[in-house]
């Protein structure tokens, strides 16, 4: 050998045994107890037989063709024989289409030589394993190009192939079977949709642009569209701020066009791109009260000699921060009268030991959380 290793085999199973017979090389596997034929030029692997209980542990592939295997749980031999059998069948393991579906076409290709033949069923259900809830085998389709599933609606099936031959020498050759089903659709589940709360904000910089994000799943994996709409307290119906719908799972509001005020955002999803008008399904999602807020905060400022009497406020928002400043000098900062920015309205009362006799401008200026900034002014007398 060249020393390099390929892949020509793979299952969700354990393998116990490995055995060749001729050009192709026997796979035994457990727990269900599974041999499976692999050929290694043509990289197919076909089962060959199932054990109702057990494991295959051990193979030997005899010179006439019979194979034995050595089982455990529990302990047996059992023979393979390489005789004629006129009749033979197939059954696949269980699908999961993962929801409640629709069965259709039913097709195959094999290679049938005169005197041979391919018949396929079909069954259904609900549970993962085959019971009495499970629907019949529909009845024997003959034409891969006209066969039908006939099996009622379910979230699992399975299907069956039965071969026959009459010549030990024409034997019928099964390449692929396919059967076609659409799950039911399901509607899009919006599990997030995250507004910034203006009113948190420390007012660094002026909030005029929103950026939304959502989190939506759909359970069929469909494609999915957005559109977003607001609609301000005490109007009548929604603005939609898409004229589309798109596909990102975010959007950014340019909120300057707009009145201060509170809203509310929603958010609809549709599946519409992955389906028809008709199987199409719509979620709706509205945000809690949020608020927009392009008003500067309110600033009076009485003076005093040697003090004065500020007081701030502002309609939506907090005032999160205040400076003054005199004749036009350094920004100083000023705080509450309590020490906290918490409300609406703050009351602040500011000395000014030093000033000197004579008229002063006391300039203030505060800002909101979202950004804007108001200011007022007042003249200082200081008498001799």
């Amino acid at each position: 050998t060249d020393g390099v290793t390929r892949e020509i085999f793979r299952i969700k199973a354990l393998v116990f045994a490995l055995c060749w017979s001729g050009d192709r090389l026997l796979v035994g596997t457990g727990p269900d107890g599974q041999l499976y034929e692999v050929r290694d030029r043509a990289l197919e692997s076909t089962p060959l037989a199932k054990l109702d209980n057990g494991q295959i542990l051990s193979l030997l592939a005899r010179p006439d063709g019979e194979i034995l295997l050595g089982t455990g749980d529990p302990g047996t031999v059992v023979r393979l024989s390489s005789g004629f059998a006129s009749q033979g069948e197939l059954v696949s393991e269980v699908y999961d289409a993962r929801f409640l579906s629709r069965f259709g076409a039913l097709s195959w290709r094999a290679d049938l030589p005169a005197g041979t033949a391919v018949a396929v069923q079909a069954r259904s259900g609900n549970v993962g394993e085959p019971d009495e809830t499970w629907s019949a085998w529909s009845a024997e389709q003959t034409d891969p190009a006209a066969a039908r599933a006939e099996s009622p609606p379910g979230r699992f099936v399975q299907y069956r192939v039965k071969l026959s031959a009459r010549d030990p020498q024409r034997t019928p050759e099964l390449s692929s079977v396919s059967l076609w089903f659409r799950s039911a659709n399901l509607p899009p589940e919006i599990n997030r949709l995250d507004i910034p709360d203006v009113s948190t904000a420390d007012g660094a910089t002026r909030q005029t642009r929103l950026s939304v994000r959502w989190d939506v799943i759909d359970p069929n994996d469909d494609e999915l569209g957005y559109t977003v709409g607001v609609r301000k307290d005490g109007w009548p119906s929604w603005i939609s701020l898409t004229e589309t719908p798109i596909s990102e799972k975010t959007y950014t509001w340019d909120t300057t066009a707009f009145p201060s005020g509170y809203y509310r955002l929603r958010l609809t999803a549709t599946d519409r791109p992955s389906n028809s008008p008709d199987d199409a399904i719509t979620r709706d999602r509205e945000s809690p009260s949020f608020i927009v807020d392009h008003e500067p905060p309110q600033v009076m400022v009485t003076p005093r000699e040697k003090k004065a009497l500020i007081v701030l406020s502002d309609n939506l928002t907090r005032v999160v921060m205040a400076e003054y400043a005199l004749d036009g000098g350094a920004w100083m900062p000023l705080f509450p009268d309590d020490g906290l920015f918490d409300t609406l309205r703050e009351q602040i009362n500011v000395a000014l030991p030093d000033l000197k006799p004579g008229v002063h401008l006391l300039m203030v200026r505060a800002t909101d959380a979202a950004g804007n900034v108001g200011s007022g002014d007042a003249l200082v007398v200081v008498r001799n």
